[in-house]
């Protein structure tokens, strides 16, 4: 018989004899086994034959005292657990069968635990289990619980199952029960119910069923704590698996695991240090993110609520948040530094961010009474900077700061550009038209108060620098104005914008002046070549309303005007001396100024144009569908008294101009009829309306 089979039930008797046989024989075995490791020397045999004896002596007093004492100590064991359970839950434990006591280790074993039942709102119950005794306890008369160890432990907790809910008065009566107990067990006097030398947990489940259906289980929990006890620094290891089943059927998983330490000095709880790692398994995040990690080192007061964090370090693999500070849980505050590492492009989360392969957030944050103070923020993302402070208010909703950007090249933010949507793109793309235009206002969203003011330098769009911004945002509740925004493009286009926006209802309306800007710099804004030169103004007042850019864009209405000067266009220079009948004819290298007062509706913009030069003018209007990104133009240019009809015409990113023959000719059989003394040969006749040199005037007319 070995002996962890030593066990006397409480209402049996056995032999002693039998014990202390057993207890001979072993350390008898025991002692020979190590004078065959120690040789033959006999003075070692000796010394360990008599230590081993006296071992045994020891071991069989101890014995005689746990047999002779056995029901008197399981009797005290069950109701010092009794006592804890009512202290701290009000209900008795019962057993499945009766408690035996056991001698290795010194003890007490017990089977099919339970505290509560399936009724109850909260139930605890454990397959079998051992709590072990000080030996020297047992002499005192008091013993003292020393491990306690549980096999498949199950605890089940009920929320709200009979669908009661706490009242006014019931809430009333919550308060005073609580205001009782505080002051009967005043903060400062708190300390733990029971002192444990070790706590074990094997194969444990903890089930929460919340009244709409949602079920949170742990699982497989195997939990080992050392030490617990007021003044003591626990040991904690850890692991399950956790799980939500949401009653819409949607399903969650992940491994999680514990270790640390912590010191019970109740109600202060001091965190050596603890650390949490989480596995997904199932729906709680991309698993090709990896684990999430949790590093807490720092002290909290149960009492006051005060915290001190020295450390807290959470995130996956691409992405780590620090902070360190101090707070109150009790009246939510906290005042540290908060830092922010991250890979944006390998977490794959925020589109917009797809590219950027760093990302740093260092900031100083302090909250309180529902706002958020940001005094001091570093915002890094590859090589565009941002500086600044915030406020955030959170029960008033408020944005209040100022941020300055001092390197920022959007391109590189952004990444590169998509191909063109899809067809079930676009499809999309028109099903948010149509639910744009038929929602309603949503008169009953609580958007917050905003005063901030945006500055920045070195601003790259394309390779458009934008320097010296300054943009004010002001408004509340929805209604916003920008006034002024205003820039210098390039070095010498000023930008002054100004701009209203209804976020409630979707509507947006905006004016401004871009003045002396090079339309080689508009045609790098916007990626395209329109083979134009020259430098142009402009000035506008637009009105939109829409929930995307696409349903914006077509919705836009209002007008404007861009005067161009120093204009050149090649296409219509080639144009015109590519035509025969045209070949003769002196183009200037420029034009002087172009003026194109315009109207938008309904994703076009209409325009006229007039072109004024030496030795040229001109007039034309035209259709630029800035949604399709096409252009249907007609301009009749006048050169050396002719008027040269001229289609501009294609997609934006290939425009073409060609000469209107039909109606070049037409309005060369006009003049010939309307002037004929320009047929008058020794005036040049013919030769000022018709093409060509010299011989039969009607020569390649047609």
């Amino acid at each position: 018989m070995s002996a962890r089979d030593c066990v006397w039930q409480v209402t049996g008797t056995q032999p002693i004899s039998s014990f202390f046989a057993g207890a001979c024989q072993n350390a008898l075995t025991f002692w020979q086994a190590l004078c065959l490791l120690r040789g033959n020397s006999m003075a070692a045999k000796k010394i360990v034959k008599f230590t081993l004896i006296g071992l045994c002596a020891i071991v069989i007093v101890a014995i005689a005292a746990v047999y002779l004492a056995g029901p008197s100590i399981l009797e005290k064991v069950l109701a010092r657990a009794n006592e804890i359970s009512q202290k701290s839950t009000g209900k008795a434990l019962t057993f499945a069968k009766q408690p035996v006591i056991s001698i290795i280790p010194l003890g007490v074993r017990f089977e099919g635990v339970r505290w509560g039942d399936d009724k109850s709102d909260l139930s605890v119950y454990a397959k079998s289990g051992h709590a072990s005794v000080a030996l020297g306890s047992i002499f005192s008369g008091t013993p003292e619980v020393q491990d306690v160890e549980l096999q498949e432990p199950v605890v089940t907790i009920r929320q709200n199952q009979s669908g009661a809910s706490l009242g006014p008065v019931a809430e009333a009566d919550k308060d005073e029960k609580a205001k009782a107990v505080t002051e009967q067990h005043p903060a400062s006097s708190m300390s733990l119910p029971i002192s444990l030398r070790r706590l074990v947990l094997q194969d444990g489940k903890f089930t929460l069923v919340q009244e709409g259906g949602d079920e949170i289980s742990i699982s497989s929990l195997n939990l080992s704590i050392r030490n617990i006890g007021q003044g003591e620094t626990g040991e904690l290891e850890c692991d399950f698996v956790a799980a939500l089943q949401k009653a819409t059927g949607e399903y969650i998983e992940a491994n999680m695991a514990l270790q640390g330490a912590a010191k019970l000095n109740l109600p202060e709880i001091g965190l050596p240090m603890l650390q949490v790692t989480i596995t997904p398994v199932k729906g709680l995040y991309d698993r090709n993110l990896g684990p999430a990690s949790f590093t807490v080192k720092g002290n909290v007061s149960l009492a006051s609520g005060d915290f001190a964090l020295e450390k807290l370090d959470a995130g996956i693999t691409s992405a780590r948040v620090s902070l360190k500070g101090t707070g109150n849980m009790h009246n939510p505050a906290f005042a540290g530094d908060v830092s922010v590492n991250a890979s944006p492009a390998k977490l794959a989360l925020i589109p917009a961010l797809a590219s950027v392969q760093t990302l740093t957030v260092n900031a100083r944050a302090d909250f309180s009474d529902n706002v958020l103070k940001i005094p001091s923020l570093a915002v890094a993302a590859d090589k565009a900077s941002l500086k600044g402070n915030l406020e955030l208010g959170l029960s008033s909703l408020a944005i209040r700061g100022a941020l300055h950007c001092s390197s920022l090249d959007v391109n590189a933010l952004l990444g590169k550009q998509g191909q063109e949507k899809k067809d079930g793109a676009k499809e999309q793309a028109q099903a948010s038209e149509e639910s744009a235009n038929t929602d309603e206002d949503t008169e009953d969203t609580i958007l917050p108060d905003v005063n901030l003011t945006i500055t920045g330098e070195g601003i790259i769009y394309n390779g458009v620098s934008v320097n010296k911004l300054t943009c004010t945002i002001l408004g509340k509740n929805g209604n916003y104005t920008v006034s002024p925004l205003t820039a210098m493009v390039d070095g010498s286009a000023a930008v002054d914008i100004r701009a209203k926006a209804n976020l409630k209802n979707s509507s947006y309306q905006t004016s401004g002046s871009v003045k002396n800007l090079s339309l080689a710099t508009i045609q790098k804004a916007a990626a395209q070549d329109f083979n134009i030169q020259g430098t142009g103004s402009f000035n506008w007042d637009v009105s939109a309303r829409g929930k995307n850019g696409d349903v914006l864009a077509k919705s836009a209405a209002g007008k404007g005007q861009v005067n161009l000067v120093s204009v050149r266009i090649p296409g219509i220079t080639k144009a015109i001396k590519g035509t025969k009948q045209l070949s003769s004819i002196v183009l200037p290298e420029q034009i002087d100024s172009i003026t194109v007062p315009f109207t938008l509706q309904k994703g076009h913009c209409l325009w006229n144009a007039r072109l004024v030069s030496d030795g040229l003018g001109g007039k034309g209007s035209g259709d630029l569908d800035y949604v399709g990104k096409r252009i249907d133009a007609n301009v009749d240019v006048t050169v050396q008294g002719q008027t040269i009809p001229l289609k501009i015409n294609g997609p934006l990113s290939d425009i073409s101009y060609s000469v209107d023959m039909e109606k070049l000719l037409k309005n060369m059989g006009k003049g010939l009829l309307q002037a004929p003394q320009n047929l008058r040969p020794t005036e040049g006749g013919i030769r000022k309306i018709l093409p060509g040199s010299g011989g039969n005037p009607l020569k390649g007319l047609f």
